[in-house]
């Protein structure tokens, strides 16, 4: 069995793990893997087959900022990918994020269209669908349901600066991505399920299956290591609550606001530590917040979630939220907004549920939320072995891929 998965990056962010991690599970069965990619860490098991060119993806970024264009240019870099693909033959194409300036997503899906090899994608956000943004609840905007015009997300990403084509890219991606007959889409979440049973690709077999993490790397580590951490941030006895972010800290609607206003709610027995901003991003955080810049290491980053007593995930805007499940994953309960895939991630015993944007109400709840999360640790821990292990999460993958293979 060969697959090819498709991502933006690999060895990078969330989804890049996720594809390295399910490329492993394929070699582990005895198939054949191959990771095709616009950036990122060349370091795989998997064989590596690079999507356009550094230059490539600045012009087609450069295209979308001034004609809201995103997807529809690098033509020839994904022409090229294409002949690449009619070489390796795989029998079973896994796509993920498609968007991120490096493929021309017509020419992709004309030629999945009559390539009839089976075709995988797990959408990881709302941009399929939409006519420009990857999200649209903070927006409160569902023109997505019918038909894109008069974007008020425009500098959201991918960021247009002058152009709206929001009505143009909602019709032609419905052009695009209708009528591929070998088509399967999979949902990382229960609520992008049911907001994509209410868009154009409702026709489509969806099945939803979570993301998992590596339940080895994420989790509880000793006490030496927990005191070391908190020595080292200058936290000691304090309560630490960790905020893990990535690029996405300068947006809105992830609630780095919100974040910054709980900050200046809390007496001095709490201690908000932001773990992964570049160094521009934390010229812009107050001082009495505890900055780290990104940590590349999962083991690394493993070590803050164990030493925290509560991971701060005020995100108005996620498909699923692999901080908070990293945090559960390593005995740490989080507070989670009242909004899209966050609440279906914990339970009463694992974590504790806001109305987005209630941030006196969180702050009201801070000590008796600190003195509960002493004693949740084994149902957090029991509650990702359960459900977001990523062994049993991604072995659903391969018996999808099986399903979808033609019989012998």
């Amino acid at each position: 069995m060969k697959i090819l998965q498709v991502n933006t990056a690999t060895g990078r962010g969330s989804i890049g793990h996720i594809e390295e991690q399910i490329g492993n599970l394929v070699l582990q069965s005895g198939g054949d893997s191959t990771i095709a990619y616009s950036w990122g860490i060349l370091q795989s098991n998997s064989n590596l087959l690079p999507i356009g060119s550094p230059s490539d993806r600045y012009l087609h970024a450069l295209g979308a900022r001034l004609f809201d264009n995103a997807g529809l240019l690098s033509a020839h870099a994904t022409k090229q990918f294409l002949q690449q693909v009619e070489i390796n033959k795989p029998d079973i194409i896994h796509l993920h994020n498609i968007h991120g300036y490096y493929l021309n997503y017509e020419i992709l899906f004309s030629w999945l269209r009559k390539s009839r090899i089976p075709v995988v994608w797990t959408l990881h956000d709302c941009w399929p669908f939409t006519g420009h943004c990857a999200y649209f609840t903070y927006a409160k905007c569902d023109k997505w349901r019918s038909g894109c015009d008069n974007c008020k997300q425009l500098r959201a990403y991918p960021k247009s600066w002058l152009w709206d084509g929001s009505k143009r890219n909602y019709r032609r991606k419905k052009n695009a991505f209708s009528d591929i007959e070998n088509l399967t889409l999979v949902t990382v979440s229960k609520w992008l399920e049911n907001v994509v049973r209410q868009s154009f690709l409702k026709d489509y077999p969806i099945h939803q299956i979570y993301n998992g993490i590596d339940t080895e790397t994420f989790s509880p580590q000793s006490a030496e290591s927990d005191k070391a951490v908190r020595s080292r941030l200058g936290i000691n006895n304090r309560y630490m609550l960790l905020v893990v972010c990535a690029d996405w800290a300068r947006h809105k609607e992830k609630g780095i606001d919100d974040i910054i206003k709980l900050s200046y709610l809390l007496p001095q027995k709490y201690a908000i530590v932001l773990v992964g901003m570049t160094k521009e991003q934390l010229r812009s955080i107050p001082s009495h917040i505890i900055t780290v810049e990104r940590i590349e290491s999962q083991k690394e980053l493993a070590t803050f979630y164990s030493a925290a007593d509560v991971v701060l995930n005020l995100s108005y805007e996620e498909s699923m939220g692999m901080t908070t499940v990293e945090g559960l994953s390593c005995g740490t309960p989080s507070i989670v907004y009242n909004s899209t895939a966050s609440p279906e991630l914990v339970d009463t015993s694992t974590g504790f549920i806001f109305e987005p944007g209630d941030i006196e109400h969180i702050s009201r709840q801070l000590p008796d939320i600190c003195a509960k999360a002493e004693n949740m640790h084994t149902q957090c821990r029991e509650r990702v072995l359960q459900h977001f292990n990523m062994t049993t999460q991604f072995q659903k993958y391969l018996e999808l891929y099986h399903n979808l293979l033609p019989s012998k």
